[in-house]
């Protein structure tokens, strides 16, 4: 997973999310499972946007511009 925070134009934090499907012959229900555990935290928000990354290297790119990489929560499996 590679995280990072991004402030919006209007101020607000948001993050881009780099996630690898452990599932990947299961598109539909990995999806089901991170809008499911979303809706379980404090924060959740209505706008939740996932999409498969077909240029993972333009994504990386695109997610990183001008934001800090959370390091904490950053992980490798």
């Amino acid at each position: 997973m590679i995280p990072s925070l991004e402030l919006s134009h209007a101020e607000r934090f948001h993050y881009h999310l780099a996630l690898r499907n452990p599932l990947p012959t299961r598109p539909f229900y990995f999806k089901q499972c991170i809008k499911d555990c979303w809706q379980k935290t404090t924060w959740a928000d209505s706008e939740l946007d996932i999409q498969p990354a077909y240029d993972s290297e333009g994504w990386n790119r695109y997610i990183t511009k001008g934001a800090d990489i959370d390091w904490n929560n950053f992980h490798i499996a």
